[in-house]
């Protein structure tokens, strides 16, 4: 059986959705800073946030980069809240539940 089916089914349809809504955007967020910090004509991330004015995030960019980390601060407060609700319900299944 898919993993995903059997994730599901194990927690339940509302937690599952959220889990996966949540880690996609989580991952969109994380993308944007990626993106920024890590520009293909640009050095290293240390040399792009702590160098020069040559090598180093412009001012915009950087601004962008505390917007989006503020924004991917949120969403992983509110994935590891669902992530822990998800563990007290599996803790409180029976352990036939898990028997195949």
């Amino acid at each position: 059986m898919d993993e995903r089916i059997i994730l599901k089914k194990i927690l339940g349809s509302h937690f599952y959705e959220s889990l996966d809504r949540l880690h996609t955007q989580w991952h969109k967020e994380y993308s944007k800073i990626y993106e920024l910090v890590y520009d293909k004509k640009k050095k290293g991330f240390f040399s792009k946030v702590f160098g020069s004015r040559e090598g180093g995030l412009d001012p915009l960019s950087l601004d962008k980069a505390k917007l989006y980390y503020e924004e991917l601060k949120v969403l992983s407060h509110e994935l590891l809240k669902v992530l822990s609700l998800c563990q007290r319900r599996v803790f409180a299944m029976s352990d036939s539940m898990f028997d195949e």
